[in-house]
């Protein structure tokens, strides 16, 4: 049976967490009983300090392992000159490493993620599956550490233990009261900017966003993170974003103008408009994280997430 507090006068809805501190632990949790099933994650705990295995970290290191072919993103630095004069073909020299494996989750707080119209909303989704990745990085081995995208943003560095990864998903669990018109909130091209910055190499870095923004001046920069690190994108949708009712009148807003179009989805042909463009606009953000070799997800707020190991296998 699900309880319900009674909220006091004193109590504002708008400025309650959208996950209570239990729940996120239960979250974490939940995801630390988690087993994945790929053995590429289990190998990649004992993987974090210098030994006879590969690292999986991208960057430089202690000990020359191997060449492989180049790849867009490469450090120009460690161009094997010498099989390339041999081959005529560029070589990327790779190295065995000791460096701490971390886990980066960019979480998407902006106006455009506090929506919903079943279940939840799309941010409360977006830090329930976060908060159950953490749980899972945490059991791997992994620290973990982020960035809220929204107006004043927040970075944490990466920290091993269940306490402080909670404090961290309680700030992103915080009030998301709809934003007031004329508040800047940042760009899904300045986020990806501070990450290149502020991320050390090797890391694995999971993007949970609805990627309303993203579009092809993404792509090299995208390019070049996935050239240093792992990378996933989870796009978490609302069931309403992806085919409209039958009946009603719906605003939709358009990004990044914000501005707002009433529709009637009475009308089959709009219906089936709304739905055409909706699968363009998808198959375009594919084939964007597919030119980057990015993996790519999507969630929808009614779904449960439990393949999420299954989806952290190639990362």
């Amino acid at each position: 049976m699900l309880g319900f507090k009674q909220l006091t006068d004193k109590q504002d809805p708008l400025s309650c967490p959208i996950i209570s501190g239990e729940e996120l632990l239960l979250w974490l949790k939940k995801g630390m009983a988690r087993k994945t099933v790929s053995e590429n994650l289990h190998l990649e705990t004992g993987y974090r300090r210098s030994g006879g295995h590969f690292s999986p970290f991208r960057g430089s290191g202690l000990d020359y392992d191997e060449s492989r072919l180049y790849q867009p993103g490469d450090d120009l630095r460690n161009i094997n000159w010498r099989m390339m004069a041999r081959s005529s073909d560029i070589y990327t020299k790779i190295y065995r490493e000791e460096r701490e494996a971390s886990r980066l989750m960019v979480i998407d707080r902006r106006a455009a993620m506090r929506f919903g119209t079943q279940k939840t909303l799309k941010v409360t989704h977006a830090v329930e599956i976060a908060a159950c990745i953490a749980g899972l990085s945490i059991h791997q081995g992994f620290s973990v550490g982020g960035m809220l995208m929204q107006p004043d943003g927040l970075w944490v560095n990466p920290e091993r233990g269940i306490s402080k990864v909670h404090q961290w998903l309680i700030s992103a669990a915080s009030a998301c009261p709809p934003l007031e018109c004329g508040i800047s909130e940042p760009e899904l091209y300045n986020i990806l900017s501070q990450l290149q910055a502020r991320a050390v190499a090797g890391s694995h870095i999971i993007l949970i966003s609805d990627f309303h923004d993203l579009n092809e001046s993404h792509v090299p920069l995208l390019t070049r993170l996935a050239g240093h690190h792992k990378i996933l994108a989870i796009q978490v949708l609302d069931p309403v974003e992806q085919m409209l009712p039958a009946q009603g009148i719906w605003s939709i807003n358009g990004y990044p103008q914000q501005q707002s179009v009433k529709i009637s989805s009475d009308d089959t042909a709009i219906r089936s408009a709304y739905e055409r463009e909706f699968q363009k606009q998808q198959q375009q953000m594919e084939s964007i994280f597919s030119d980057c070799r990015i993996p790519f997800v999507r969630i929808r707020t009614d779904e449960s997430f439990d393949e999420i190991p299954v989806y952290l296998s190639g990362v």
